[in-house]
């Protein structure tokens, strides 16, 4: 078994080509300025894995730095230092439960259900706490989550995907096990990768994520701990009101005190 995110980073984009990060990191920076009434120029990203949000923000003018516990999944954002911004990102290995930069910014964005790789009370609160300290007064925090309502109704499910690389084809398949009452759900990643020639199999890969599902109260909760408060909690990144079929829910929140 290999670390969560340790090998796995050599296949990470090309597994979530589809995903839009160019699309959310405009749809995060619309949110934060409708309602901090000004840009958000200065921004902490925690859980940044591979940069996917970060280049596109730095892209957009925003001072940028990104942090993460998984040293192969930092060397891959900061591989993408050849797409030019106006001003390069900052990475950071560390652990965003207990991360104290000593820098405070406008914006703490932590997307792609990183919250819901929390999976303890304490590491939650943490979490939270970290986004506290880093924002300024009145700043403002963004994050994504595993919807708990939609994970009880929809029910985790095996699912497969695959990505073409230049000389292999890579066949991800996800075998999810409800865990602990429901509050749990281990995820059993399976990475195949095959030769575009000859389709043999080069090499395999296991690593099993946990997750947890979270809902609106706790949420609730854990920002009135750390001096926050939610302004907003829809469906992302469409924006539409949380439901029942809404796997994907981002807060945004502003630190009162």
């Amino acid at each position: 078994m290999t670390a969560v995110f340790g090998a796995y980073a050599d296949y990470y984009d090309a597994l979530n080509a589809g995903k839009d990060y160019e699309a959310e990191a405009e749809r995060a920076l619309e949110l934060a300025a409708g309602h901090a009434g000004h840009p958000c120029r200065e921004i902490l990203d925690l859980g940044c894995g591979t940069g996917g949000h970060v280049w596109p923000l730095a892209r957009r003018g925003c001072r940028v730095t990104g942090v993460d516990r998984s040293a192969p999944m930092l060397a891959v954002a900061a591989g993408k230092a050849l797409d030019r911004a106006a001003a390069p990102p900052v990475f950071h290995r560390g652990d965003i439960t207990s991360l104290r930069l000593g820098s405070r910014f406008d914006l703490v964005l932590s997307l792609f259900h990183v919250l819901s790789y929390q999976i303890t009370d304490t590491d939650l609160r943490g979490v939270f706490a970290t986004a506290a300290a880093h924002l300024r007064p009145g700043g403002l925090f963004l994050f994504d989550f595993w919807y708990g309502p939609a994970v009880l109704h929809l029910r985790p499910a095996v699912r497969s995907r695959e990505a073409v690389l230049a000389d292999a084809l890579v066949r991800r398949t996800a075998r999810p096990t409800v865990l602990a009452g429901g509050h749990v759900v281990a995820v059993e990643f399976t990475l195949e990768v095959f030769g575009r020639e000859d389709g043999r199999l080069r090499r395999r890969l296991r690593e099993t994520h946990q997750l947890r599902p979270l809902f609106v109260p706790e949420i609730e909760g854990l920002l009135e701990g750390v001096g926050m408060k939610a302004l907003a909690m829809t469906e992302w990144p469409t924006g539409g009101p949380p439901g029942e079929e809404t796997w994907s829910v981002c807060c945004l929140a502003r630190r009162e005190r």
